[in-house]
């Protein structure tokens, strides 16, 4: 899932069966919204390519959530990890992952993100 301005998307990673021209199969990963495929990579792409803008040992203060993500696994220890980007300064933006607070990200790559996100949705 993933949250932006008030509004929660889901999205559904499918394996799909798929036969080449030769009549070989193999599996493919796609992503469906709604029912929907769509493609997610870019996003996903922005989100892995995000460096670190630092950490605090001390920070108490939250901004507003820019965006959230909620990824569900198949995992009895970490069923579910939730990453959350909080305006923190200027240049910054503070990462919550599982509510731990303490690295902040550029907020220009949120910023990236979260365009990238918004021309996902707008189809």
């Amino acid at each position: 899932d993933i949250s932006l301005d008030g509004t929660t998307y889901h999205f559904e990673k499918v394996e799909e069966e798929v036969t080449d021209d030769e009549g070989n199969t193999s599996e493919e990963t796609v992503w469906e919204m709604d029912g929907e495929e769509t493609d997610i990579q870019t996003v996903l792409d922005s989100l892995t390519e995000m460096a670190s803008a630092g950490s605090e040992d001390d920070i108490d203060s939250r901004g507003e959530v820019q965006i959230s993500f909620v990824f569900y696994q198949d995992s009895e220890n970490f069923p579910e990890v939730t990453l959350d980007f909080y305006r923190y300064d200027s240049d910054s933006c503070l990462v919550s992952l599982n509510g731990e607070m303490r690295l902040l990200a550029p907020k220009d790559s949120v910023d990236t993100v979260i365009e990238d996100f918004n021309l996902l949705i707008a189809g």
